[in-house]
């Protein structure tokens, strides 16, 4: 059995023929960065972190049905990039299972087609960068 990976930040990157002054000012912040330290120095797996929480509830029990979740999602989500005044530049998405809020046969299921609408809004040329959470911690 492959094991399913717990953790993943997918980023999706305009294409060149896309790119803005939103995208060339982050990357002026990464260039900056990257010049004053050396990669194992940086601590990239902060930015992911800082957006984490931790509660003193339990999750709630609920398991969202596969007709709700594709509903959500390409219905939902598709309104809610089709609304966007301007593509976004980059397109961070974290996903995890480890605390059992997203049933683990889920999880694929849900990053697919949160890709798929990506692509259809953003154009299929997307640069997708899959960063798994234990291949980050080995660097």
């Amino acid at each position: 059995m492959i094991p399913i990976p717990l953790s993943l930040i997918v980023t999706a990157l305009l294409p060149n023929c896309q790119i803005n002054l939103r995208y060339e000012a982050v990357e002026r912040i990464f260039q900056e960065v990257t010049s004053a330290y050396r990669d194992h120095e940086i601590d990239w797996m902060l930015v992911y972190t800082a957006g984490c929480t931790i509660d003193n509830t339990t999750l709630p029990e609920h398991v969202t049905e596969l007709s709700d979740l594709d509903r959500l999602i390409n219905g939902t989500f598709r309104l809610f990039l089709a609304a966007l005044p301007t593509p976004p530049t980059i397109v961070t998405i974290a996903r995890s299972s480890e605390d059992g809020y997203t049933p683990l046969e889920n999880v694929d299921q849900i990053q697919d087609h949160v890709l798929d609408q990506l692509r259809e809004r953003l154009g299929p040329e997307i640069d997708v960068k899959l960063i798994y959470q234990e291949e980050e911690e080995k660097h």
